[in-house]
């Protein structure tokens, strides 16, 4: 080749690198431009819609009259009634202090809505890590800020706060790769205690999926006992969650027991935990063809699930069970309320047992190094730090007690909001679960299929599809995660969702990323048994990026590699796509925001910014001005109406406030709500018998015992809407107050 030759191919290639660096740098530039929009139109959406409601069951004025004693200083649980645990009350604590903020319906709305952004943001950013497509990245996020939408109704709740925190984690795992062994052990750890001492039930469900992943990336005997007992722990999780409402007459009890059983002996003749290396013929070198489905594990062991593959053992099994079950709960009617806790435990006991079979079958790689022992010590650091603060505020063990164990499962025990849930339920968890057993049976001898591959990455487009269309098509004004078709239970996808774990083709080191989001995403359901109502949201918003996951890695492992005119062809269509997205978002925000103006501001202390019909601002204008006249000390409310004490800028009686209190208090607590508003002239009362009805549905609360000092000593003066105002009746107000 003579030089003028070379020197023209020299100049092309630079040329054509020269173009390559400008269409990079664009591409960079647009989806900046495209990522700050979206985060644009995101808080506009959620600021409209998150300040155009108020719901009557005053959540919101619970959890505010809770932090403003707390911030008083008055000792959390002995004095301060909460079902919620510490941490939550030592952070906001910490946020107020340091931003100077005013308790108030605004400032906790502006917090939430931060929140609410940094789960939606989470939860894109996860999607982009695990798939490598923007797109996703950014539809996943879009979806999150709509499906979030139920976080307006409560404001302040912890339930967005540990959320976000569980949302981390998963992201923490999805970058364990790229971060140092030490800082990684740490975050988790101290992630993990946050959460265990803000939603206790959530801690337990991310803790125990946590354990299990730092289990089985050690090769040691302790840690396949350790895996064991976690698996069965978790597979029996959703039975102890419904033992109070297994008395199902309809359809038999044996039924559920047959379905976790079930799981249980699938899962844990499949390989929970791993025997000694000695039992296993050991090859130090793994092939250089082995992949993730080789059965290797990192350091060359075979594990028990690839030594002896006991699954050709389990078939029969499966085929009875499927069998037994499907005739039970066939003669059962799906609208039977009864029924309910069986379907719904099946469902998730099968739906665990198949992520656990994919989590427990081919772990190709290892967490970062051994961090478990750090992530324990910062986990039981975190947790004595906040325990301390609450311990030095006043707080006694007896009342730390109350705080974290007992009134939490009281309220568990109160209240029965069931999630959706049919025959189907079963049905779906048997099919997930064998499909998962089919898998991992059929992969070592058809893995290098092309035709089985194709068939695993349609499969992971169909299922990634359903999911995202479902939470991309959830009706307009639902609170909760609603189904394709009203037949479908709740979490009927949660069966499947071991699709995420199965490999790309190739090695791509996103592969702890995606089994812990399938660990983390399966248990998170069970926030919602059995009280399920706005839980519902969080319970099941990992299952929109798992969904997507599926998605992405279905359309890369089907389309395989591509040319570099293809991948030209694929970020256009990206970029088309994004566009498309903030179009139609667009469109919902300047909508959202119509309605927000069209209402009428509430315009009273600590809510300016809330606006809300003007039937709706005209009562609570009426009822916080006769509660704002001077000679009316305090008041009382049936049932806790506690945003009133905030509109009106008077205290309580005292600091047992809680919106339900006809259910949680009581009698003790309730005879010192009495004993301390005597103390006070003027006292009325405000009730709502709606609200009353609302709570207890059609049991009497006559015989409670506030209620019942309440219809001996007062009457009802005046009507506001739903809300009477009651005043003292003739000749019983000055004899009360002067006996204190």
């Amino acid at each position: 080749m003579n030089e003028g030759a070379v020197a023209g191919t020299s100049a092309s290639t630079s040329v054509s690198s020269s173009a390559a660096r400008r269409g990079t740098r664009f591409g960079a530039g647009f989806w900046i431009a495209v990522i700050l929009a979206a985060l644009a139109l995101a808080t506009a959406y959620v600021y409209y819609t998150i300040f155009s409601r108020f719901q009557p069951y005053d959540d919101e004025g619970f959890i505010l009259i809770s932090l403003k004693s707390f911030f008083q200083g008055k000792p959390l649980y002995d004095e301060v009634y909460s079902s919620f645990q510490p941490a939550f009350y030592v952070l906001e604590w910490a946020l107020f202090a340091t931003t100077g903020w005013a308790v108030g319906h605004d400032s906790i709305r502006f917090l939430t809505l931060a929140l609410w952004l940094a789960g939606a943001g989470i939860n894109g950013v996860l999607t982009y890590r695990l798939t490598s497509s923007r797109l996703l990245g950014l539809a996943v996020a879009l979806v999150s800020v709509r499906s979030l939408e139920p976080f307006a109704n409560e404001p302040g709740h912890p339930q967005a706060l540990a959320y976000v925190l569980v949302a981390t984690v998963a992201a923490l795992f999805a970058f364990a790769d790229s971060i140092p062994r030490r800082r990684f052990g740490m975050a988790i750890g101290a992630l993990t205690g946050l959460i265990l001492l803000t939603k206790i039930n959530v801690g337990i469900f991310i803790l125990l999926p946590v354990g299990l992943l730092f289990a089985v990336s050690n090769p040691t005997k302790a840690a396949a006992h350790i895996t064991s007992g976690l698996s069965v722990l978790m597979l029996l999780l959703p039975i102890m969650l419904w033992r109070t409402q297994l008395a199902a007459k309809a359809t038999p009890v044996w039924t559920l027991c047959l379905l976790t059983g079930l799981a249980v002996a699938v899962t844990g003749s499949y390989g929970l935990g791993r025997r000694k290396r000695a039992d296993f013929p050991v090859r130090r070198e793994p092939p250089k063809d082995a992949g993730e489905g080789s059965g290797l594990t990192s350091g060359g062991e075979r594990t028990f699930l690839q030594a002896e593959m006991p699954a050709r053992r389990m078939p029969w099994l499966l085929v009875t069970g499927f069998v037994i079950c499907t005739v039970a709960v066939w003669q059962t009617s799906s609208t039977s309320v009864q029924t309910l806790p069986v379907f719904n435990a099946g469902l998730l006991a099968l739906g665990i047992c198949a992520a656990m079979l994919m989590c427990l079958g081919a772990p190709a790689e290892r967490l970062p190094g051994r961090s478990w022992p750090r992530a324990l010590v910062s986990c039981l650091a975190v947790m004595a730090l906040i325990l301390g603060i609450i311990l030095l505020r006043g707080t006694t063990l007896n009342g730390l007690a109350n705080g974290l164990f007992w009134w939490p499962a009281k309220v568990s025990t109160s209240f029965l909001i069931r999630p959706r849930s049919n025959w189907l339920g079963p049905l779906l968890g048997l099919a997930g679960a064998g499909s998962c057993l089919a898998y991992l049976w059929f992969r070592p001898q058809f893995e290098q299929s092309s035709r089985f591959k194709f068939i695993v990455s349609l499969t992971q487009i169909g299922f990634g599809t359903l999911v995202l269309a479902e939470f991309f098509l959830r009706r307009t004004g639902s609170s909760t995660l609603m189904p394709l078709r009203d037949e479908l239970p709740h979490f009927w996808m949660l069966p499947f969702a071991w699709l995420v774990g199965v490999a790309r083709g190739e090695p791509d080191g996103t592969r702890n990323g995606r089994l812990a989001l399938l660990a983390i995403a399966v248990m998170q359901p069970l926030i919602a048994c059995p009280v399920a109502g706005s839980q519902l949201v969080p319970a099941s918003m990992l299952l929109s990026v798992l969904g997507a996951v599926c998605l992405g890695n279905g359309l890369q492992s089907a389309l395989g590699s591509l040319g570099e005119r293809r991948r030209f062809d694929a970020r256009f269509l990206e970029s088309v796509g994004a566009a498309a997205l903030l179009v139609f978002f667009g469109r919902e925000t300047l909508d959202q925001g119509k309605v927000y103006a069209a209402l009428t501001p509430l315009d009273l202390p600590g809510a300016g910014r809330i606006r809300l019909t003007s039937e709706e601002v005209q009562v609570y204008h009426q009822i916080v001005s006769e509660l704002a006249r001077p000679e009316v000390e305090t008041f009382l409310t049936l049932p806790g109406l506690d945003s009133f004490y905030l509109w009106a800028q008077k205290e309580p009686p005292n600091s047992l406030n809680v919106s339900a209190w006809i259910i949680l208090l009581d009698e003790e607590s309730q005879e010192r709500i009495w004993q301390a508003a005597q103390r006070h002239r003027g006292l009325v009362v405000i009730r709502n018998r709606r609200l009353i009805r609302s709570w207890v549905g059609g049991r009497s609360v006559a015989n409670l015992a506030l209620v019942r000092h309440i219809d001996e000593n007062f009457e009802t003066r005046t009507n506001y809407g739903n809300y009477e105002l009651m005043e003292r009746r003739k000749g019983r107000g000055s004899e009360a107050v002067e006996a204190h």
